[in-house]
């Protein structure tokens, strides 16, 4: 409910505070004295939007506040610079405050009935008596989204990969192709190297053989020849037996060099193979932009795990798709059944509504509805309930905006509450006696009565009046040469 409400030069209003009582709170007064100043003010702090034009003359700015219960106290400061929206004291957007307030109020007075003609407001009426299909709908309606993100992210994240994996694939079978193994360039390295080197290795074998003919005296420089051999070339000849004579030494690097020799002369084919396979090692480096034999194969088996995990993503994308294809198939189901409460619904409260109203002055009720299956999935289910109303007799009901006038929407929203049997946050009404009188505004005036909640309504009848839990009388007066709307209140 809303405890107070604060004005300082808000157009005629000068300085003004009213308090507000739980029930019905009845603001009367003459004609033109500020009666809807009161519920503009109370529009603008509950969100409607506020015209410079509003600021007292020859003031800089106008100040509203309220202390709305379960929100806290919203002030809403209006100056010819820009508009300022506050609750206890933080500044806050427009759309917040109304995301705020949505749903604690209902406002039919001048200018604001246009809630009560909209689908939404109709349907969600409707939704009120259908708690348990619609939560279960509502869950359902979270689930799916859910389920439908995890998949809609899985399914990107796959697509987004895909020329990764493509290309990784590519890569995989360059590299399978020529399959490296560990440290195999610069094995190649060192063999190509003593190929490369084969002249001069087959200079000096023929020089150590020679020598082995010459004489057995040239051991020492044959040992010599050997180290050479073995520190430029990597040739190396090997010897079991260390107790060997001198002669039988000989005949041992004899055999080994002329061994050596043969195996030189038959080594082209060998060198060509090797120079090739190094190539292609060096071309897959430079491919893949690595350095080494290791550094292809540590890239091959993080590619290999990206694959696999690539698959595992996909087999992923398979079991969310059913996943989310098996909750709205839930939601599908659920939503039929919400559907048909509706309908049951529906049926069963005009028959209620038309009785309130009867009561509340009206001649003639003609009261019909649509159900519109839409194809959006919506937390409130597919299905939309439309009120279609006459309140003449020998023409067909129509939508509530073609038929309803303003003092006609506030008792018709009376009724929907009454028929309802819930009590509201709060309800804004004015002038809902226009055009009534006599036994019409008394039966009216007990249906306010009946509203456990707090109304706040804008009246010239007595009998709506008398039954009022707080009188707040508006009037005018001149103060120092200027026309000030003020207040005096009265508890019943």
């Amino acid at each position: 409910m809303i405890k107070y409400l604060k004005l300082k030069n808000f157009s005629l209003i000068k300085d003004l505070e009213l308090e507000f009582d739980k029930g019905l709170n009845v603001i009367h007064g003459e004609s033109g004295s500020g009666k809807s100043l009161i519920l503009h003010a109370l529009s603008i702090l509950c969100g409607s939007n506020a015209s410079q034009n509003l600021v007292r003359e020859g003031e800089e700015k106008a100040i509203l506040e309220c202390d709305f219960e379960g929100i806290g106290v919203i002030q809403k400061v209006i100056s010819k610079s820009k508009n300022i929206q506050s609750v206890d004291g933080e500044n806050l957007s427009l759309v917040k405050l109304k995301e705020l307030i949505e749903g604690k109020i209902e406002n039919h007075s001048q200018g604001e009935q246009e809630e009560i003609y909209t689908k939404q407001y109709q349907n969600n009426y409707i939704n009120q008596f259908c708690e348990p299909e619609l939560s279960k709908v509502n869950k359902y309606y979270d689930r799916y989204q859910e389920d439908l993100k995890n998949f809609e992210d899985t399914k990107k994240r796959v697509r987004e990969t895909k020329e990764k994996v493509d290309f990784y694939t590519y890569q995989l079978k360059e590299i399978e192709a020529i399959d490296p193994q560990s440290n195999e360039d610069v094995e190649l390295e060192l063999k190509i190297k003593a190929f490369s080197s084969k002249e001069a290795i087959q200079t000096d074998l023929l020089e150590i053989s020679n020598k082995i003919e010459q004489s057995i005296d040239n051991v020492n420089w044959i040992v010599g020849k050997h180290e050479s051999l073995k520190s430029k070339f990597g040739v190396e000849f090997i010897f079991e037996n260390t107790d060997e004579t001198v002669l039988e030494f000989m005949k041992e690097w004899r055999s080994q060099v002329s061994s050596r020799l043969d195996t030189q002369d038959h080594s082209e084919e060998s060198l060509d193979a090797l120079n090739q396979r190094s190539y292609d090692i060096q071309k897959l480096k430079k491919k893949l932009g690595k350095q080494t034999c290791d550094e292809i194969i540590e890239y091959r088996d993080k590619i290999e795990a990206d694959l696999n995990l690539f698959d595992d993503s996909e087999k992923e994308l398979d079991i969310l798709k059913l996943q989310f294809e098996s909750t709205l198939h839930h939601y599908k189901e659920l939503d039929k059944v919400l559907l048909d409460k509706k309908h049951e619904v529906t049926e069963s409260i005009i028959d209620n509504l038309k009785t309130h109203l009867v009561e509340m002055g009206f001649t003639y009720v003609e009261i019909d509805y649509n159900i519109q299956l839409g194809t959006e999935i919506r937390r409130d289910g597919t299905s939309s309930v439309e009120f279609l109303v006459s309140f003449n007799k020998g023409f067909e009901p129509k939508e509530m905006r073609k038929i309803v006038s303003g003092g006609e929407a506030s008792r018709l929203a009376l009724a929907m509450k009454l028929a309802a049997e819930r009590g509201t946050g709060v309800m804004i009404l004015d002038e809902v006696d226009t055009g009534l009188s006599g036994r019409t505004v008394e039966a009216l005036a007990k249906k306010l009565k009946q509203i456990n909640g707090q109304i706040i309504c804008v009246t010239h009848s007595k009998e709506i009046i008398n039954e009022a839990d707080r009188i707040i009388e508006i009037y005018k007066e001149e103060t120092s040469g200027k026309t000030e709307t003020k207040a005096r209140s009265n508890n019943s």
